[in-house]
């Protein structure tokens, strides 16, 4: 019996332990898409990625999206807007160097981001980098 009575509660005990919930956290809502590969012309694939996540937690929304631009030169370059509830800022990163500006003005024809001295403009889909009086166009790449 009393055998019994111990083989009974180490189950009992162990089932009540081990349920799990599944339901999770009502307050997060989470959005991914992503495109992991990038290939050019001559069918060389590129590591460039194309990405959006969207992410909301208590009513707060956090909002990433990657696009692959191209220069003149079709040199690739990835840049990633952030939104968050704190800032807004616009990523850069081509030939292993990273820029990050900080978004300043937003009107219907264009958003300006800016950042020591370095400011970028994003008309559509074209992208214009401007420091020293020279400007660098990029346009997003149709992947």
């Amino acid at each position: 019996m009393r055998i019994f009575f111990i083989t009974a509660s180490a189950i009992s005990l162990s089932l009540i332990s081990c349920k799990k919930n599944t339901e999770g956290n009502g307050n997060v809502i989470i959005k991914e898409s992503a495109e992991t590969s990038y290939t050019d012309n001559n069918g060389k694939i590129d590591s460039a990625t194309s990405a959006s996540y969207e992410k909301t937690v208590d009513g707060k929304t956090n909002r990433q999206e990657t696009f692959v631009y191209s220069g003149l030169d079709n040199t690739k370059a990835k840049v990633t807007f952030a939104d968050t509830p704190e800032e807004h800022t616009l990523t850069i990163e081509a030939n292993k160097r990273k820029i990050q500006l900080d978004r300043k003005d937003v009107n219907p024809l264009k958003t300006t981001y800016e950042r020591n001295g370095i400011r970028a403009e994003k008309k559509g889909d074209s992208l214009y980098i401007i420091q020293d009086g020279n400007i660098i166009p990029l346009k997003k790449d149709n992947i």
